[in-house]
């Protein structure tokens, strides 16, 4: 068994319409990822909330034991601390796509999640009753410290959800090339190192790729001269696909960071399908 598997997920539970599409997602990924499940309900506990729980997962036919966390206080802070406390893994939780102003400057719970917890977080934008394929996976390969392990992972998790086609998509500073296109010539001189970068960059993913048992999954590199963040979201959105894959922040971010936008705040802002953020 390979040391980076997600073996314990924690979903946050909230008794909204997307209850019973949050449980069934969850419920599914577990199993796909043998992994255990726990449920983390931030409010008070009472037989009827209970008793909801009960019947959804009597309906997915989910007979292993759970364990469900009944704990009052800060959504955020309690969901962070327990995740933390039980040597979560991975934890699930709603996140809508496109927030109102309002929400995106104070900052909805999920999004405050990425910035506290501790596990990997896949934050869902259109939670599913009914079994969803997630066929198209976007992965980051921009380079960084943390890319190699978020391959890694994101490859892994392709397989265990049965995917079919992964992109690696590494983002690439258009500064780097240095050149102001003004004639022919410089143009030509830019066009020049850009291939190089571009040759430069596939050859350090394919690097990292050699030592990563990838099975059957179609696999696709893809180099793009744009901002961090912006790039591969736009790509995700272009292609279509399912869910995008992305290494965790480099810092704690603070308000700043959330109105001058940069990197996975990008995202975040307008998510273009649901999100893996990978924590090591």
């Amino acid at each position: 068994m390979v040391n980076h598997s997600l073996k314990k997920i924690a979903t946050a539970v909230a008794f909204s319409p997307r209850l019973k599409a949050n449980l069934n997602e969850s419920v599914r990924l577990a199993q796909k990822l043998d992994a255990t499940l726990v449920l983390i309900h931030v409010g008070k506990k009472t037989s009827k909330k209970e008793e909801t729980i009960r019947q959804f997962l009597q309906e997915l036919m989910f007979e292993t034991n759970l364990e469900i966390i009944w704990k009052e206080g800060n959504p955020v802070e309690v969901i962070a601390s327990t995740t933390n406390d039980l040597g979560v893994d991975l934890l699930i939780a709603g996140a809508m796509i496109n927030e109102t102003l309002y929400r995106y400057y104070v900052g909805s719970i999920a999004r405050k999640l990425t910035r506290t917890v501790n596990c990997s977080l896949l934050l869902l934008t259109n939670p599913s009753e009914k079994e969803r394929f997630l066929d198209k996976v976007v992965v980051n390969g921009i380079e960084n410290p943390k890319t190699a392990y978020t391959i890694k992972v994101g490859v892994e998790f392709s397989k265990k959800i049965a995917s079919k086609n992964l992109h690696i998509v590494e983002e690439v500073n258009p500064k780097l090339i240095k050149v102001t296109a003004k004639d022919s010539k410089t143009i030509k001189k830019a066009e020049v190192i850009r291939d190089r970068i571009r040759k430069r960059e596939q050859q350090r993913v394919k690097e990292l790729l050699a030592e990563i048992n990838t099975g059957t999954l179609r696999i696709e590199s893809k180099v793009i001269f744009g901002k961090s963040g912006y790039s591969i979201a736009h790509y995700t959105q272009s292609i279509k696909a399912d869910l995008l894959i992305m290494n965790s922040s480099d810092k704690r971010m603070s308000i700043l960071d959330r109105i001058f936008k940069h990197d996975i705040e990008f995202v975040l802002s307008d998510l273009p399908s649901d999100l893996l953020i990978i924590k090591k």
